[in-house]
């Protein structure tokens, strides 16, 4: 990440994770607004900076690696690959039905044809 230092706003469970962002990455920013949050997820406190940083280094260098639309044969492909990629940061998968709810928010017609992609 080649970032600046930056001012985080958080909304809900957006608020929760701007927290656990701000106390992994302090170096990174400036300010934190957090509005209608709860607490952080609950963890053993001694993983979970730790763990959460991990995570957020492991996305970036995905993306990094992906920067191009994921182009998926069919809908529900691109749902199942929600789900499966979901265990990398949860030792439970997202469910078929939140998955369907992500994926629909994200997702758009190609031009080569009626399919979806993310």
């Amino acid at each position: 990440m080649d970032w600046k230092k930056s001012s985080i706003l958080g909304h809900s469970l957006g608020g929760v994770i701007a927290v656990e962002f701000c106390a992994c990455f302090p170096e990174l920013v400036d300010s934190l607004v957090v509005i209608d949050s709860l607490g952080p997820f609950s963890a053993h406190p001694e993983k979970t900076v730790q763990k959460l940083r991990n995570a957020v280094l492991e996305e970036t260098k995905y993306f990094e690696k992906t920067k191009s639309s994921r182009i998926y044969p069919t809908y529900l492909d691109a749902v199942n690959a929600r789900v499966r990629n979901s265990v990398a940061f949860s030792k439970k998968p997202l469910s078929v039905e939140a998955a369907k709810l992500l994926v629909s928010r994200s997702v758009q017609s190609t031009h080569k044809s009626a399919n979806r992609s993310m």
